[in-house]
């Protein structure tokens, strides 16, 4: 099986596969960072597939800020075991929560996910011909841990950010521009339309809402 290890030298992240060096990159800071060793790490798979899926070692390594949390017995895999330095996962998603009644709206995706330091949420589905979904409710909520949560300022009121979102037909063709406000409060990001929705055609959207939050 391969191995892929870490080591520390003179400024320098040295990656070595099978006991030979393959890669030396500077460091970003002062200490090795968890994105200094992802970014290696992906370029040696991308340059090896057949390293695909091997564990890398880093006990030669200390890492700031993150760090890989192996559990007992082993069996960690490269994201689902990055962790911050309180011991939060970084690489995480979740399901949010449809608001709208199904009688309005069909949704096809709605979930939240952590990857490191970017924090995004999606909603997409259909809009059904010739209903009402009213200005100011609720479409979608996505509730997040609250280590995550902490991290996240309103710029004003309630709100992080708006913006148009188109909503188009089968064709491709757009009967309907809505604002769209993305609110957060209680550790809940929101998505909420700022105008009525109706149209005499289904209705197809998708909204993704993006966040970098800080890595401490």
């Amino acid at each position: 099986m391969n191995q892929m290890t870490f080591k520390e030298e003179d400024g320098y992240i040295v990656c070595y596969i099978n006991g030979k060096e393959v890669s030396r990159a500077k460091k970003a800071s002062a200490g090795a960072s968890t994105q200094d060793v992802i970014d290696i790490i992906n370029d040696q798979i991308k340059a090896n597939p057949e390293l695909s899926g091997t564990e890398p070692n880093l006990e030669g390594l200390e890492v700031s800020g993150d760090k890989y949390a192996v559990p007992q017995g082993g069996g960690s895999s490269l994201m689902s075991d990055i962790v911050d330095a309180n011991g939060n996962p970084r690489f995480v998603e979740a399901d949010g929560e449809v608001v709208t009644e199904t009688s309005k709206f069909t949704p096809s995706y709605c979930k939240w996910s952590l990857s490191g330091t970017h924090l995004m949420c999606v909603l997409a589905g259909k809009v059904k011909a010739n209903v009402y979904i009213t200005s100011q409710s609720y479409m979608a909520n996505f509730t997040l841990p609250s280590y995550i949560g902490s991290k996240i300022f309103p710029v004003y009121r309630k709100a992080l950010e708006s913006r148009v979102i188109n909503i188009y037909d089968l064709n491709g063709a757009i009967p309907e521009s809505v604002n769209f406000e993305f609110r957060y409060e209680n550790n809940v990001i929101s998505f909420v339309p700022q105008a009525d929705i109706h149209i005499t055609t289904d209705g197809y959207f998708r909204i993704q809402f993006d966040l970098l939050i800080d890595s401490e």
